[in-house]
Order: structure tokens, then C-alpha cells, then sequence
């Protein structure tokens, strides 16, 4: 499967939605 680059996720911290760049992406177990 393909991802985008940049992908929106929810950052409880910032406690709003913040655009992260991903690179490789780990294959959950």
C-alpha cells in the first residue's frame, strides 16, 4: 500500500490536528 507523505493526525498534546511528514511507515504487529 501506497501513504502520502504528509498525513493530518491528531495531536493530544497540541490538542488539534497537525500535518506530520512520514517517511517510511512501520507496519503495526
Amino acid at each position: 500500500m501506497k501513504y502520502p507523505k504528509q498525513i493530518r493526525t491528531y495531536c493530544p498534546f497540541c490538542k488539534k490536528h497537525t500535518i506530520h511528514k512520514v517517511e517510511k511507515v512501520k507496519k503495526r504487529p
